[in-house]
């Protein structure tokens, strides 16, 4: 079998791509989620990065693991892949936080939405 230039190319490229990828996950893969009882926060270790009020998602639910989004208010969405391995101890209460959570907020803006 005979590779042409462009078959090639495309294996560079999607190695190239798969290469950035691994580095990008594996640098910036570190911190920490926080409830702080009326928001979600957080803290990067890698960069030393705090950021408060965050709007949390639940993207997938595969059971040992969540997919989540967390937005920003200024528009900044951050993706988030925790794992039950990463601390079986306490997988329940955060799955029960996250949910929870989820339906509180949705309760506060159908209660900021209600006409006078």
């Amino acid at each position: 079998m005979r590779l042409d230039w462009k078959t090639g190319m495309g294996c560079l490229a999607m190695l190239g791509s798969a290469w950035m990828l691994y580095t990008f996950w594996h640098d910036d893969s570190t911190g920490h989620l926080v409830w702080n009882g009326s928001g979600w926060r957080l803290e990067r270790t890698t960069a030393s990065i705090v950021v408060d009020d965050l709007k949390l998602s639940v993207v997938a639910d595969l059971q040992q693991l969540l997919l989540l989004t967390l937005d920003e208010n200024s528009g900044n969405r951050f993706w988030l892949c925790a794992e039950r391995g990463a601390f079986p101890e306490r997988w329940l209460d955060f799955r029960r936080a996250v949910y929870s959570t989820s339906r509180l907020s949705n309760r506060q803006a159908a209660v900021d939405h209600v006409p006078s």
